[in-house]
């Protein structure tokens, strides 16, 4: 693998912005905005159970794992909850973890093995795929979402 995709600085700044994003876009949800509030507690669900996976404790996975419906509230929290996780985690990384197979079985009850490193590239760019999709969910209920884009978050913060 490509050494520059495995700095565990590089995970640690995506963590930052995926975080910010997700609350983001949290903070723009109602509760009759049920298609977008389930595509991003999708999102932070999602990457609660491939935290679990990486450490082992997640049992077989089944789809409806992954697509909890939550009200607004409940998105929120549940992406506060994964901001946490995640950043806890990152901020644990080495290239030791990152070269780390995370062993595992998807919904359908394959095992895979994957380094971690894989694993959170997937993680993040599912998060941004599926924020996309909440965006549009809003905007079609007639709410402008919030721009979160990765520069915006870069300019946020003035790097």
């Amino acid at each position: 693998m490509d050494p520059a995709l495995t700095d565990p600085a590089v995970f640690r700044r995506l963590a930052q912005y995926d975080a910010w994003a997700n609350r983001l876009l949290a903070e723009a949800l109602a509760d009759e905005h049920a298609r977008a509030c389930r595509l991003l507690a999708h999102v932070a669900e999602s990457e609660l159970v491939w935290l679990r996976r990486i450490h082992g404790t997640q049992p077989a996975s089944t789809t409806a794992d992954f697509w909890p419906e939550d009200d607004a509230e409940a998105v929120r929290a549940r992406v506060v909850e994964a901001a946490n996780a995640m950043g806890q985690f990152v901020m644990t990384l080495d290239a030791a973890t990152l070269a780390r197979e995370a062993v595992y079985r998807n919904s359908q009850g394959t095992e895979y093995r994957t380094p971690v490193a894989d694993v959170l590239h997937h993680v993040f760019l599912h998060s941004h795929y599926h924020r996309g999709q909440a965006a549009a969910a809003l905007r079609e209920a007639g709410v402008a979402p919030p721009w979160t884009d990765y520069i915006a978050w870069v300019r946020a913060m003035g790097d």
